[in-house]
């Protein structure tokens, strides 16, 4: 499936045999269909279906994290980071480069040195 990005650049997105099951229950059923985007929202008082925006799965995110304290302060986009940092070391540097839809692998570099940063920082505690 492709999707629009940041900068309404055009990116891949794999998933499961399962998640691509829920999606299309999700479409068939749960998304609004006047609009030509996958997350939709309806404004509470016009009732007009438009794009979700990012300040409203913002609202979303710390509603539903916010019930576990040790992901308090977690941000939706440090998931990209976690699944981009888990990847390091067990896949070629140029898939990764390709999941995670950058143009330029300088940006993965900086995640795996990220991660060796935390390593480092991980054996100084213990």
């Amino acid at each position: 499936m492709q999707v629009l990005g940041k900068g309404n650049k055009r990116r891949c997105c794999y998933f499961s045999d399962g998640a691509a099951e829920a999606l299309s229950k999700f479409i068939l059923y749960e998304r609004h269909n006047t609009v030509d985007a996958l997350f939709t929202a309806q404004q509470p008082v016009t009732k007009v279906v438009s794009r979700i925006s990012y300040r409203t799965v913002h609202e979303y995110w710390r509603e539903l994290i916010s019930i576990y304290p040790e992901l308090v302060g977690v941000r939706i986009h440090d998931l990209r980071h976690t699944f981009a940092t888990e990847r390091v070391g067990l896949m070629g540097i140029e898939e990764l480069r390709a999941l995670m839809g950058h143009e330029n692998i300088q940006k993965l570099y900086v995640t795996k040195k990220l991660r060796l940063l935390g390593r480092k920082k991980l054996h100084v505690r213990l």
